[in-house]
């Protein structure tokens, strides 16, 4: 099956490192056509292959991703609707297992309409977002 997306983004130097040597996890965020969500991907440092992506995690139109210090949580900024069907920016965060994997942990309201960019502080506890409709911050 040959999926049909937009890769909004590519993290090769943030990827989870993965048990085994050589190899790291990167991660997708992506939106339009068949993406569901943030997709993994097994890069292979020595040959620079890819594997095919996998689902890693279903999120609506999941864009800039940033992964923690410690390298166990992973933020993104998100389209979401509110119980009226309202759109609103969104930011998620999932913890991310031994083998890649993601597990969602929780949503917040980015503070604005269109979340474009965030990032996690040396502390890994403060997660900032930027919203390009109306130019805030949160």
């Amino acid at each position: 099956m040959m999926l049909r997306f937009t890769i909004a983004l590519l993290l090769v130097s943030v990827a989870a490192p993965l048990g085994r040597a050589g190899e790291q996890i990167v991660y997708f965020g992506t939106g339009g056509g068949d993406a569901q969500g943030i997709y993994a991907s097994t890069l292979d440092l020595e040959t620079g292959r890819l594997s095919a992506p996998t689902l890693a995690a279903e999120s609506q139109s999941p864009g800039f991703l940033a992964i923690a210090p410690d390298r166990k949580f992973l933020y993104c900024v998100s389209r979401s609707v509110d119980a009226e069907g309202k759109p609103y920016g969104a930011v998620q965060a999932y913890a991310i297992a031994d083998d890649g994997g993601l597990r969602r942990l929780n949503e917040q309201s980015s503070g604005g309409a269109g979340p474009c960019h965030l990032v996690v502080d040396q502390s890994g506890r403060c997660v900032l977002v930027a919203n390009y409709g109306g130019g805030s911050i949160a």
